[in-house]
């Protein structure tokens, strides 16, 4: 079950839980709500702390963390697809590299996801990693490290185990390092690149150019993250402390689904089949186009994977005939309403995996046309695209999300 940006009595509700970590972290100085970089002050050093992780107006996730010389320790409620609680520890060697990480996940709710236990093993060259799922077999794996780049245990949404990252970074001194992060049930680690920004920020690009920006405190743990430049679009500050238990209770019932749900549809005309397949990510509260989509920045017309076309029909578009076969769809929004469709031919990555949506080649572009765009009198909050008929053979492809609706009219080749 998904749900949209949530109706005020949701929002009350987690204020009541955030509400003595935030007032206590309002009298330290801090912001207290929706500080881009944090709610607390670069100088306020400290070996516990709590990350409030948002997605818009959606509270994605809520970790609490504690730090000593020797291991960090943290718990974390996660709340999509479903709700769920991890529980970790990581073990540090002197110099602060991350040797060993175990982890336990169970649901908060029903069955899903299947309670689990993690470990991974960071050697010299390499990282072992295990996973047992329920009363499954252990699944076992290994990633090779370059030697001398450090390495850190990964999972989704933890600003504790991102912190062992900007840990390192500040410690080394340096302006730029590279970090592995190995995840389980990986091949091969991701690789992010820090930059010092400021004498208390970092840039952290992680497998892409685009990158999020980081305050820390004087030992290095994230104070704030801000990652509306990357894919995720997530906000993360740090607070003083958060009851878990109560957090455990207030989402155990109120997970958000997929961030971005997956959906296809299929329309005849005439003869030809036509068919979309795309990713339907929310407004969730923030501006949209000029926003979270740049103007004038080719966009994957919805949310992760690229959005698919498939004709069995040749087609015009804007004058321009697309043979049958299958295409990616791009959108290029303009400030000035003269926006873009992109019809490529690329649809699988260099693995023969389907294509995602930062992988943009406008060397295999077959065509542009033109996108007739309109206010719409009521916002959409999830991005929508229908198929509209608009004769025996012909129709138009339409497109809505928050006030803009996008119309490219196309008809069947005879």
């Amino acid at each position: 079950m998904r749900h949209p940006p949530g109706p005020t009595p949701r929002r009350a509700a987690l204020l009541v839980i955030l509400l003595p970590a935030l007032a206590a972290c309002a009298s330290r100085g801090g912001s207290g709500g929706g500080a881009a970089y944090g709610a607390m002050p670069a100088d306020a050093a400290s070996p516990t702390g709590a990350y409030v992780t948002r997605l818009g107006t959606d509270t994605l996730a809520i970790e609490r963390v504690a730090w000593s010389d020797t291991a960090l320790t943290g718990e974390i409620v996660v709340r999509s697809p479903a709700s769920f609680v991890r529980t970790y520890a990581v073990r540090l060697a002197p110099d602060g590299r991350a040797t060993h990480y175990e982890a336990d996940l169970r649901p908060l709710n029903g069955t899903t996801p299947a309670p689990s236990h993690v470990v991974i093993d960071i050697g010299a060259d390499s990282a072992r990693w295990e996973i047992t799922s329920g009363t499954n077999p252990a699944r076992r794996g290994a990633m090779p490290l370059a030697a001398g780049t450090p390495a850190i245990p990964f999972a989704n949404f933890s600003s504790g185990l991102f912190s062992l990252m900007t840990q390192l970074a500040r410690r080394s001194g340096s302006d730029s390092m590279t970090v592995a992060l190995a995840g389980a049930g990986s091949q091969q680690p991701f690789m992010a690149t820090l930059r010092r920004a400021g004498r208390d920020s970092f840039a952290v690009a992680v497998g892409q150019p685009a990158p999020y920006r980081v305050r820390v405190d004087a030992l290095g743990n994230i104070v704030g993250l801000q990652g509306f430049e990357t894919t995720q679009k997530i906000q993360v500050e740090r607070v003083p402390d958060v009851d878990m238990r109560a957090i455990e209770r207030s989402f155990a019932s109120r997970d958000l689904g997929p961030l971005s749900a997956r959906d296809s549809l299929t329309a005849t005309f005439g003869a030809a089949h036509v068919f979309v397949d795309y990713g339907r990510p929310f407004m969730r509260g923030r501006k949209v186009f000029g926003g979270i989509v740049p103007h004038d920045s080719v966009w994957r017309t919805g949310a992760n994977f690229a959005t698919v076309l498939r004709t069995d029909r040749d087609i015009v578009m804007g004058g321009q005939t697309i043979p049958a076969g299958k295409y990616t769809l791009w959108t290029v929004p303009s400030r000035t309403g003269a926006w873009k469709l992109i019809v490529n031919k690329k649809t699988l990555d260099e693995r023969g995996n389907p294509l995602w949506g930062t992988m943009y080649d406008a060397s295999q572009d077959l065509a542009r046309v033109d996108i007739q765009t309109e206010t719409l009198p009521q916002p959409v909050e999830e991005f929508t695209i229908t198929i509209e008929p608009r004769g025996p053979d012909a129709g138009a492809l339409r497109m809505a999300w928050e006030r803009t609706g996008m119309t490219v009219p196309f008809t069947v080749k005879p």
